[in-house]
């Protein structure tokens, strides 16, 4: 018998033919169990009315202030009926069998605290917005693949840091104060749900990709109705407490200290954003008080160290420019494609492509036409056209 899986849709202010993108490909799942439950923070009236209407299967369930993305998600799984919960954004979109794929997955291994699928972009689907996410020995966290295009490269279902809860199948379970405990609501916006992977990593539980999976997402949908610089001072901030409620002891003084340490540079030099970085140090050690109580319980219970959970960003790096919300068109990216491509599939083309990228990337004939030219009919000749248009494109 197939496990109740509730959909749980965190929804502020989101135009009807957005939630229609989202809710319709819900209803259109081929799993045959499955709940919706949105979440609805404190929206324009008229919103709810339309998917009441629409969508009468919905269970709504309104907030009565923006708490933002964190409560939404907590108040969601708390109201489940499911044994599984997916967290979703409400500007994706599910291919029909998404939700069969991640649940067969994940009822693989009990060990597991959920699967991430693959997340490509809605505007450009042949773009990887993410396959679970990653986060570097110094706490900053990243979406893996971003800014790829997909060439296959990550097809193979493998152990992942974490989830990007833009969408993402969970153990209802693990959300209990016993387990992983719920997201951190002071948080509001972003890093939410790295805070919960790396709490989760700690107490042993694991994820992992279900790349068969396909969800379509508008990168940031809500959070571009923001000025940048609040999107930045939340994230670094939040990047901040993260380190000091997971990290081990002599990381978290090495880590800070490097962090304020940039951002008093970015501010001596006036560099972008410099003044809510200097912000996000303050707002950090506002919150020390409580974060370090909540560091001193989780720590007594950690079973991984922290070298083990960043192990699984080695070899990755975004290449995704989060201002402009769009891909780091340079040689580089194109060379990660093939030789993740290489390492997965063992392709000798791919190697091949690789290596001469990697080659190209280092030389200054790299601006030469004639040399571009003769790249791109030699080598990406019988590569996919998308392939060949993104070299086309390369700025560096």
């Amino acid at each position: 018998m197939d496990s109740l899986i509730t959909a749980v849709v965190v929804n502020h202010n989101a135009a009807p033919a957005t939630l229609e993108r989202c809710l319709g490909s819900l209803r259109a799942q081929t799993y045959p169990s499955l709940e919706v439950v949105l979440v609805d923070n404190a929206s324009d009236p008229t919103t709810l009315a339309w998917v009441a209407a629409r969508y009468p299967e919905v269970r709504v369930l309104r907030l009565g202030r923006n708490r933002g993305f964190a409560a939404g998600v907590n108040r969601g799984i708390e109201a489940a009926q499911g044994e599984l919960v997916l967290p979703l954004n409400f500007d994706v979109e599910l291919d029909p069998g998404c939700v069969g794929e991640l649940a067969k997955v994940l009822g693989q291994d009990d060990g597991l605290a959920g699967v991430a699928p693959k997340t490509v972009f809605m505007h450009d689907r042949r773009l990887i917005d993410s396959v679970g996410n990653l986060v570097d020995r110094f706490g900053a966290a990243f979406n893996m693949g971003i800014g790829q295009l997909d060439i296959g490269q990550y097809d193979l279902g493998e152990p992942v840091f974490g989830l990007c809860f833009a969408a993402a199948l969970c153990r209802k379970a693990a959300f209990a104060e016993s387990a992983v405990g719920s997201l951190d609501e002071s948080y509001f916006l972003y890093y939410e749900d790295v805070d919960w992977c790396y709490r989760a990593n700690l107490l042993g539980w694991r994820f992992r990709t279900a790349p068969q999976a396909v969800v379509a997402h508008v990168h940031s949908a809500a959070a571009r109705k923001l000025d940048y610089r609040v999107k930045y001072y939340l994230i670094q901030r939040n990047l901040l407490r993260t380190v000091v409620k997971n990290f081990e002891g002599p990381r978290v003084v090495a880590v800070l200290r490097r962090r304020a340490l940039d951002h008093l540079a970015n501010a001596i030099h006036r560099a972008p954003f410099w003044r809510h970085g200097l912000g996000a140090v303050v707002g950090c050690a506002r919150w020390l008080g409580r974060d370090w109580r909540a560091r001193a319980r989780l720590q007594r219970r950690r079973r991984l160290a922290d070298t083990a959970i960043f192990a699984h960003s080695t070899g990755e790096r975004p290449h995704f420019d989060p201002v402009r919300y769009a891909p780091l068109r340079r040689l580089e990216t194109l060379e990660a494609m093939y030789r993740r491509r290489w390492l997965v599939a063992g392709g000798a083309r791919d190697g091949e492509i690789a290596t001469a990228l990697g080659r190209l990337r280092e030389s200054k004939l790299k601006l030469e036409p004639e040399v571009r030219a003769r790249f791109e009919q030699e080598l990406l000749g019988g590569e996919p056209a998308c392939v060949r248009e993104f070299f086309r494109q390369v700025e560096d």
